[in-house]
């Protein structure tokens, strides 16, 4: 199969951009994670994450699990990112050893 001289440059321009366009998309993903701390060689596996408690469309590593699920709870009953639990809170108090006060505005 013989290629004209411009129907060669023709796929040849079509491969440069091609390059550029998976060049940049490399970069910008390189970028990302970056950002949020990790690098292309060493991604969490979803093997490793754990699901919120929650919301089971939420995944992150066991480590960061606790933080995540005081800031989740909050947001599921209706408080934004300002809020936060008081400083003691723990998300594994058993309810025998909550203490909740009731108050009677009556």
């Amino acid at each position: 199969m013989d290629l004209s001289t411009e129907e060669l440059l023709s796929r040849k321009e079509t491969l440069k951009q091609f390059e550029n366009y998976i060049d940049q998309t490399r970069n910008t993903l390189k970028c990302f994670v970056e950002k949020i701390g990790w690098t292309l060689d060493e991604t969490p596996n979803n093997d490793k994450l754990v699901k919120c408690p929650f919301n089971n469309e939420h995944r992150m590593p066991s480590s960061t699990l606790e933080v995540h699920c005081q800031k989740c709870a909050l947001k599921k009953n209706g408080y934004d990112s300002s809020h936060s639990f008081y400083p003691s809170y723990n998300l594994s108090t058993t309810l025998a050893q909550t203490v909740k006060i009731a108050f009677d505005l009556s």
